[in-house]
């Protein structure tokens, strides 16, 4: 794949979207706070790309997620995003996590 730019905000507005698949591509920028709303996602992956900053906390939130691979980007900060601020760590899926 040879996309490149950012993920619009609009993403979020896919209600029933259950996968987010943008991996090795040219995308950078951000990526928007809301993916972390979106309920109906299982997977995320958006390795291999260029997004910089610190990624939306909250993605342990996600009630169906189960795959989540951020590697090989230029993310900041630790992993206390994946929580966010509602930590359920009773209730979290076990997520396949890579950064």
């Amino acid at each position: 794949n040879n996309a490149s730019g950012s993920l619009p905000e609009e993403l979020c507005m896919l209600e029933s979207l259950e996968t987010v698949l943008v991996y090795e591509n040219q995308l950078n920028g951000e990526l928007p706070a809301c993916m972390t709303g979106l309920n109906s996602v299982f997977a995320v992956d958006v390795h291999g790309n260029q997004f910089s900053g610190r990624p939306p906390s909250g993605f342990l939130n996600m009630p169906n997620l189960e795959t989540l691979d951020l590697s090989s980007n230029e993310f900041t900060g630790g992993l206390d995003f994946l929580a966010g601020p509602s930590d359920r760590t009773e209730e979290s899926p076990a997520v396949d996590s890579k950064l």
